[in-house]
C-alpha cells in the first residue's frame, strides 16, 4: 500500500517548495520518499509521524541513521488528509556494497530475526484478539525482547533493539520491519537499521 502519494497536489506543493525534483529522488517506500542532499546527507519526506519522531527522540547510536536536521511538519497530503514531515539524515550505502564480513553479519542478523518471528510466543501474539496493527505490534514486542537478549548478536545491536523496544512499547500499533532493504551501512562498516519500524495502522487501519 502506498501511503505517501507523490502525485497528490498537497504532496507536490511540498516537494516544489523544498526543491525536491524527481531527479533528486533516491527511493520511495510505502510511507516515505528519499531525496539526495549532497554526498553526505539525504532528505526524507514521510507520511508516518512516528518515523520522524523516532529519529528525533528515540533512535540514536551507532546502529541508527544520524539525524542531521529535524525540519518537522511541512504540509498536508490531500489524499487521506495525511500530515507530512521532513528531516535530513546521514547518507548511507546499501549492505550489498559493503565488504564480505559486513554482508555476512547482515545475513546473520536477518536469520536471527526470522527465527524469532517464527517462535511460538511470536505466533501466539500474532493470533491474539485485536486489529491486525495491534497484533503485529504485540508480535514485534516479542521479537525485540528476544533480540535485546540474544547472545548471537553484538552488545551494540542488543542495545539498539532495546531502543526499538522502548519505541514500540511507547507507541501503539508499530510494526517491526526488518528486511534486507532496511539494513544499510556507513563508511565505517557499521550496520545501520534504517526505517525498521512503521505505524501498522497506516497500512491496515482498524482491520481485524
Amino acid at each position: 500500500m502506498n501511503v505517501i502519494k507523490l502525485n497528490d497536489c498537497g504532496t507536490r506543493a511540498v516537494l516544489h517548495r523544498h526543491g525536491l525534483s524527481t531527479s533528486r529522488r533516491l527511493g520511495k517506500g510505502a510511507t516515505c520518499a528519499v531525496y539526495e542532499d549532497g554526498p553526505d546527507a539525504v532528505i526524507k519526506l514521510t507520511a508516518d509521524p512516528v518515523q520522524w519522531e523516532s529519529v528525533r527522540d528515540y533512535l540514536g547510536g551507532v546502529h541508527f541513521p544520524a539525524l542531521v536536521e529535524s525540519i518537522g511538519h511541512v504540509g498536508t497530503q490531500r489524499a487521506g488528509d495525511r500530515e507530512l514531515y521532513m528531516f535530513k539524515a546521514e547518507r548511507l550505502r546499501r549492505v550489498r556494497d559493503a565488504d564480505a564480513a559486513t554482508r555476512k553479519q547482515a545475513r546473520h542478523l536477518l536469520k536471527v530475526v526470522d527465527r524469532f518471528w517464527g517462535s511460538a510466543d511470536a505466533k501466539k501474539a500474532l493470533h491474539q484478539r485485536g486489529t491486525i496493527a495491534s497484533r503485529r505490534s504485540a508480535c514485534s514486542v516479542v521479537v525485540l525482547e528476544r533480540l535485546a537478549e540474544c547472545p548471537d548478536l553484538p552488545r551494540s545491536m542488543q542495545e539498539a533493539c532495546e531502543d526499538l523496544l522502548r519505541l514500540v512499547m511507547d507507541y501503539q500499533n508499530l510494526n517491526l520491519d526488518f528486511q534486507e532493504r532496511n539494513l544499510m551501512v556507513r563508511g565505517t562498516g557499521d550496520i545501520v537499521f534504517n526505517d525498521v519500524v512503521i505505524d501498522a495502522s497506516l497500512l491496515w487501519g482498524n482491520m481485524c
